[in-house]
């Protein structure tokens, strides 16, 4: 699996808000309540995270979306976008094991 690491240019507690809404309420209303809650420029810019090549179980497909992963002590989150119109939409939030992501 191939990442590569995207340091975000600044950090601000308005968007790590709009995370925790998004793992605290639209998680469980499946990312639905907003046509795109966070789009991936913004994404892009505030979440320090790895590019994955391929989505676990290839979901999405490379022509629908793209994964991204963040790493926190004993979690993974994986974090799913989906392309839209004119960028691509935050639509779904995966906490999994680390245990995939460390080198043995």
């Amino acid at each position: 699996m191939k990442l590569s690491l995207r340091y975000p240019k600044q950090f601000t507690l308005r968007l790590m808000s709009k995370l925790a809404l998004g793992v605290m309420v639209l998680i469980p209303l499946n990312l639905q309540a907003s046509p795109c809650p966070i789009n991936y420029e913004t994404f892009e810019e505030e979440v320090p995270h790895f590019d994955l090549e391929l989505c676990p179980n290839n979901i999405p497909d490379a022509d629908t979306g793209f994964c991204r992963l963040s790493l926190n002590a004993h979690e993974a989150t994986i974090y799913v976008f989906k392309y839209a119109k004119d960028s691509a939409c935050l639509a779904d939030i995966r906490r999994v094991s680390i245990e995939p992501f460390l080198l043995k």
